[in-house]
């Protein structure tokens, strides 16, 4: 039932009071989609990061034991002859693989592509800082029946977060043995 006089209009309160929830409501859902979205590129450089190092670990895998057994035994002068792919335009595939070894003991800088698709679908090439350590012990101390090396890739990765930039640490194991692997 309406009075004489009055209207069916909204008071100044009833307005602030609607924009007030609204607004809550918007902080909650942007806030909520800016951490989501943090968290997958988290996830995306975490992923790239292990891929990396067990890239490497299956390289060496793939080395004669002796060439390893070398480069733990004299680190200076031997090396772990490992590649990575070097991306780039004009390339054939002669050229993708580049030279990458890993030293023990010597934490390696590297900088990986991490392709991301950005809000329209395209392609963007994002890089990220990644540090990798090989470190190696013999094995063949505490056992007579084989020759093994007990190898470690440790590496690092940097992530961004609330706070700006920090790094994620991972690690990767393997057995190296004078054994033939299939």
């Amino acid at each position: 039932m309406w009075l004489k006089g009055e209207t069916s209009g909204l008071t100044i309160i009833e307005v602030m009071i609607s924009v007030a929830v609204f607004a809550i409501l918007a902080a909650g859902v942007s806030n909520t989609t800016l951490l989501t979205s943090r968290i997958a590129y988290s996830n995306v450089y975490e992923n790239t990061a292990y891929m990396v190092a067990q890239g490497y670990a299956e390289q060496i895998k793939s080395i004669q034991h002796e060439v390893i057994r070398q480069a733990l035994e004299d680190p200076v002068n031997f090396d772990i002859p490992t590649q990575s792919l070097s991306l780039g335009s004009g390339q054939n595939a002669n050229q993708l693989r580049a030279d990458d070894p890993l030293i023990f003991g010597v934490e390696m800088e590297k900088d990986v592509v991490v392709d991301l698709v950005d809000e329209d679908g395209e392609e963007v090439e994002r890089t990220m800082q990644m540090w990798i350590t090989a470190t190696g012990q013999d094995l063949n101390a505490s056992t007579d029946c084989w020759d093994a090396i007990e190898i470690a890739i440790d590496f690092q990765w940097e992530v961004f977060g609330p706070r700006g930039i920090h790094r994620q640490d991972g690690q990767v194991r393997l057995v190296k043995t004078n054994v033939s692997e299939f």
